[in-house]
């Protein structure tokens, strides 16, 4: 009877081990399926949507003391106030709202791609992470690729739907005379990047759509350099004497040296197509789309963030509705 009661005892044993077994697995599977897909952005500032809820424009939304009567105090107050828009907390809210990739709160790539997969009846959901930071060169990419592979290493996402990169503009803003060694270190960072993305192995290819740098000079225009700011003066007085944004690329004395200028920002816009033709025979399942399409569009004051140099809510629609098109993979 003991021996009977023993053999009960050890089949239920086993059989509860294997309902739990089988409970595991499902668990397991089940939360393999439910992963969402991942976007991610990468850049400088304009990724980041760095001045965005900040329109130059009088009456466009964004209320603030300096709208009145009269100019404030360019070298105390103006400056104060830029440099609390560039911390971090105002730039992650951007990010997440009004940036041209991944904003929630614009007509963003993050929200084209959400409207495309649901179109094709996907029913897994789809996150975005932005790591682009303000100021960030070539150089500060590493950090950027560092995190994406971090994320997943995780675990959590079940693969990279799309990329956008878009950086550079800000060694080109370098104030730098040797412009071959530059060039060679901004190619080095550039392939160093794609070698560690290459890293993030995934049955989906790996899409990344590669923005090349936009035609800075055109901001130093007399058209802009002339446009009344809020705070009093012009935007160029505000950007070269306050802030100090790219004054090597806005300012000039001659049509050569505004040539020379061009000329720079077109070496390194062909250094970036280069390698998005290299990249992919090298690792396949890393699919590149490079445009110059920024090259073309023209920044009209409408456009334009208080700092006179980059784009307000309107800009960001706009940056992103030019440069959906030039992705080939989800439609437009």
């Amino acid at each position: 009877m003991r021996k009977k009661t023993q053999k009960i005892t050890v089949f239920f044993s086993v059989l509860v081990l294997g309902l739990l077994m089988v409970v595991f697995y499902f668990s397991v599977t089940q939360a393999d399926s439910v992963k969402p897909f991942l976007m991610v952005s990468l850049g400088d500032s304009l990724t980041a949507g760095t001045f965005a809820n900040a329109p130059l424009q009088k009456g466009s939304g964004i209320a603030h003391k300096a709208w009145g009567p009269s100019p404030i105090d360019l070298s105390g107050e103006l400056k104060e106030w830029f440099d609390h828009q560039f911390s971090d907390g105002y730039t992650v809210a951007n990010k997440a709202k009004l940036s041209w990739a991944s904003g929630s709160a614009i007509a963003s790539h993050y929200q084209f791609l959400k409207n495309y997969l649901k179109n094709k009846g996907e029913t897994t959901s789809l996150e975005v992470l932005n790591f682009a930071f303000p100021r960030d060169t070539t150089a500060g990419l590493e950090n950027q690729v560092r995190q994406l592979i971090e994320v997943m290493h995780s675990g959590k996402y079940a693969s990279i739907q799309y990329i956008t990169l878009m950086i550079g503009s800000n060694d080109v803003c370098a104030r730098e005379k040797n412009t071959k060694i530059q060039s060679d270190l901004f190619r080095k960072n550039m392939m160093n990047a794609f070698e560690k993305i290459a890293q993030i192995k995934q049955d989906d290819p790996i899409r990344i759509l590669m923005v090349g740098i936009p035609n800075i000079t055109q901001l130093g225009s007399e058209q802009i350099r002339k446009l009344p700011h809020p705070f009093g003066r012009d935007c160029g007085y505000v950007r070269n004497h306050v802030l100090h944004f790219c004054d090597s690329m806005l300012t000039w004395q001659t049509p050569d040296e505004l040539l020379q200028k061009e000329s720079l920002i077109q070496e390194r816009n062909q250094i970036l197509e280069e390698i998005a033709a290299e990249i992919p025979k090298r690792f396949p399942h890393l699919q590149i789309s490079f445009t110059r399409r920024l090259s073309s569009v023209v920044i009209t004051p409408d456009l334009l963030a208080m700092d006179c140099f980059h784009l307000d809510q309107a800009g960001q629609v706009q940056l992103s509705e030019e440069l959906w098109k030039e992705q080939p993979w989800f439609g437009y």
